[in-house]
């Protein structure tokens, strides 16, 4: 998934687009600058960032004529809604985060040529009926922040985007806490989640679903070796990490061997149970 830095590295931060190449190809503006307006005179943008975009140059930015914008990265913009990104229908990829007042998807349904979506640290989101429309859509990304939850509606909505093949919902959490629309997402081959966000018993559905999603979650990567520290405090072994619903993530495979494998062996259990129900459910069992 197109990560939120996208631009960040070799393209300036420009406070004023004075002086700036007007047959530029990719900006990087700063959205309270005074001259923003100048925007509509960049015509051959094909990727834009812009940082901080106050409620005053929302309009400004909706009334540009950018006819060959294919990428979008906005970041703390001060709107309710997407409506004023609904001209923008070359968009392929757009990413939007750090905008708390964003709850409504609301204008996003006319970006159908989209095929990746990130939102990230955003208002809690109320509907992801808009998304319907964007039958296209590769790679979705509903994420929280670093000290903040994702807040969301029920997932049933993914249904409607089956060329999904990559879905990052780290960090959030669906306000029925249903995952039973990841399970019908027939190409999905990438997923990112917080298990302790969800019941046990959701995060087996999926993991029966999508074997390549439980082989990751039962792969007990090494945390040392990731973190570069120096292991169990009793006898130094590097410690696994086990991606469920528990408070504790970090276990050592010698002082607590037993432990370890007996939550794995439930969890298997659970979605050997989960899987077998599925199979019920397709064959009218």
């Amino acid at each position: 998934m197109v990560g939120m830095d996208v631009m960040a590295e070799g393209v300036p931060l420009h406070t004023s687009l004075a002086g700036v190449e007007r047959g530029a190809t990719m900006l990087w503006v700063d959205g309270t600058a005074k001259d923003f307006a100048a925007l509509r005179e960049f015509a051959a943008l094909e990727a834009l960032r812009i940082y901080k975009l106050p409620r005053r140059h929302v309009p400004v930015l909706a009334g540009c004529p950018l006819p060959r914008l294919t990428l979008l990265s906005l970041r703390h913009a001060d709107s309710g809604d997407l409506a004023f990104l609904s001209g923008f229908v070359t968009l392929e990829t757009l990413l939007v985060w750090q905008c708390p007042k964003l709850t409504r998807l609301d204008g996003i349904e006319r970006l159908t040529r989209l095929t990746t979506l990130a939102l990230s640290d955003i208002g809690a989101i109320e509907s992801l009926a808009p998304l319907a429309a964007l039958t296209g859509l590769r790679s979705l990304g509903l994420t929280g922040g670093v000290w903040t939850t994702q807040g969301l509606p029920s997932l049933a909505l993914l249904r409607e985007l089956p060329k999904l093949e990559r879905l990052n919902l780290m960090a959030a959490k669906a306000i029925d806490g249903d995952l039973g629309p990841l399970c019908d997402l027939p190409h999905l081959t990438h997923l990112e989640l917080s298990p302790r966000n969800f019941e046990p018993a959701e995060i087996a559905r999926v993991a029966a679903a999508h074997p390549f999603f439980r082989r990751e979650l039962l792969e007990l990567r090494d945390f040392d070796q990731w973190a570069h520290t120096s292991g169990c405090k009793t006898c130094g072994t590097h410690r696994k990490i086990l991606f469920l619903r528990r408070k504790k993530l970090l276990w050592c495979p010698r002082c607590e061997g037993a432990k370890l494998a007996a939550l794995v062996a439930d969890f298997e259990r659970l979605v050997e149970e989960k899987r077998r129900e599925r199979e019920g459910a397709a064959t009218g069992d």
